[in-house]
């Protein structure tokens, strides 16, 4: 499952100003994860100018989940990095969102990307319905940082942070 701890911490986060390549679907449903690496290359394939990004060491996956998403299990997933500001035209291909101060609970996954699909469903199958804790419900993030070594490395770490209510 790769979670380094059952456990979360707790962690804020100041208010964020994403930018980012996104995608929407079924993500575990006739082989449509492969949509979780072409939305990161779609972002890594624009030139943004260096100067507007916040720290050009982090990067956020955002899923967003419509109110549908308990019904069809669709949603919405954003490749994405944080910048000083909205007020800037970006390519039209790329989505912005605000993201509001808020405090997380945090669970560090560490091996390959494909641990995080395991941790996500331990999170949310079982320790969520025991945890007594209220999330906001409609997004969360994972947080990647310069302990991220790349996508197939072992010695890889990544964060989900799930927005407490």
């Amino acid at each position: 499952m790769g979670l380094i701890s059952t456990e979360p911490t707790r962690f804020a986060l100041p208010d964020l100003k994403l930018v980012g390549a996104c995608s929407f679907a079924n993500f575990f449903e006739n082989g449509q994860q492969v949509l979780f690496g072409e939305t990161w290359e779609r972002l890594r394939q624009d030139t943004i100018d260096d100067s507007l990004r916040t720290n050009l060491n982090e990067w956020f996956g955002l899923e967003l989940y419509p109110a549908e998403f308990k019904q069809d299990r669709h949603w919405y997933y954003a490749a994405s990095f944080a910048v000083k500001s909205l007020d800037v035209e970006y390519p039209s291909h790329l989505i912005s969102r605000f993201i509001p101060t808020a405090e997380y609970v945090k669970f560090t996954v560490k091996g390959p990307v494909t641990e995080i699909g395991p941790a996500f469903r331990h999170i949310y199958d079982s320790w969520l319905p025991q945890a007594g804790v209220q999330l906001k419900g409609y997004y969360d993030l994972e947080y990647y940082d310069e302990r991220f070594k790349g996508p197939c490395d072992a010695e890889s770490m990544m964060d989900i942070l799930l927005p407490l209510a």
